[in-house]
Formats: structure tokens, C-alpha cells, sequence
């Protein structure tokens, strides 16, 4: 189950403040640079089960200096990043160099997915975005920026 996969990620559950937890209790911290209101809710509405959101772009923060900032601020807090400004990898991946970055993108040649990939995304996913999928490729990344856990702690 999701559940699952997220504590043995993490290695332990953790509880967000001020959140309902899923049945299991785990809730990861996804970082969601998306401009596209009716992506960032989908995101939000679908994946808010497992997921806490932080928005670094919406009608307050408009641009990527602002998503920046937010996400310098709590780097620490993050898990993952979702984003659909393929601009903000390279800045992401200097701040925080380990974390899992994917980039929900309309450009599906493999010279433009490779351009991604040199630009500091972790995975990249073409658009329209199913939310199930988007959920499952989170949770395996996560899991595989945790090998420690896999020879336990």
C-alpha cells in the first residue's frame, strides 16, 4: 500500500502539525511549483492523503524568485518537488542537491526529457498528469533516495 512504501521510505511515520492524517498516519512534505491553478488542485485534492502541500507559486508567489525563496527557507522540510517550470530544476537541485525533483512537462522527445534530466529533474512525467501515477513515481523515488533504510536502521 502507499502506506507502506511511505513509512518504509522514511523509515518512521511523521505527522505534519495542523493536518488529518491517512489512516496510517504517514504524510510526506511535497514542495509544488506549478502556475497552472488547475494543476496545483488536482495535485492538492488528489494526492492529499499522503501528501502535505506547500505551493511555491500561486496567486501570492507569481514568480520562480518567489518559489525560490520559499523553498530555500524550508528546504529541510521537503521531501519531493513537483513542478512544471523546468527552469526551476537547476536552482532546486543547488539547494537542495539529494532531493527527488519531477517535472510534469508537455515535451516528449528524448532529447527533451534528457535536457530535463541535465537540468537536475529526477523524473520527468508528460502532461496530462494522472494523479495514481504521479503518487507512485513520488513515493518510489522517495524510496529510493532512502537505501539506508532498505539495510535497516
Amino acid at each position: 500500500s502507499p502506506c507502506d512504501k511511505a513509512e518504509k521510505a522514511l523509515g518512521k511515520p511523521i505527522m505534519c502539525e495542523n493536518t488529518v492524517p491517512n489512516p496510517c498516519g504517514v504524510r510526506f512534505h511535497l514542495f509544488v511549483a506549478c502556475p497552472d491553478v488547475m494543476l496545483r488542485r488536482m495535485i492538492e485534492l488528489k494526492l492529499d492523503n499522503i501528501f502535505e502541500m506547500c505551493h511555491g507559486l500561486n496567486s501570492e508567489h507569481k514568480t520562480d524568485d518567489a518559489a525560490l525563496e520559499i523553498f530555500r527557507e524550508k528546504r529541510d522540510s521537503f521531501h519531493a518537488v513537483v513542478t512544471d517550470r523546468p527552469e526551476l530544476c537547476q536552482s532546486i537541485r543547488h539547494i537542495h542537491p539529494k532531493i527527488p525533483i519531477v517535472v510534469l512537462t508537455i515535451l516528449s522527445s528524448p532529447e527533451a526529457q534528457m535536457a530535463l534530466k541535465n537540468m537536475g529533474a529526477t523524473k520527468c512525467m508528460l502532461k496530462p498528469v494522472y494523479p495514481k501515477e504521479l503518487e507512485r513515481v513520488l513515493l518510489e523515488l522517495m524510496e529510493k533516495e532512502q537505501p539506508q533504510v532498505e539495510g535497516g536502521l
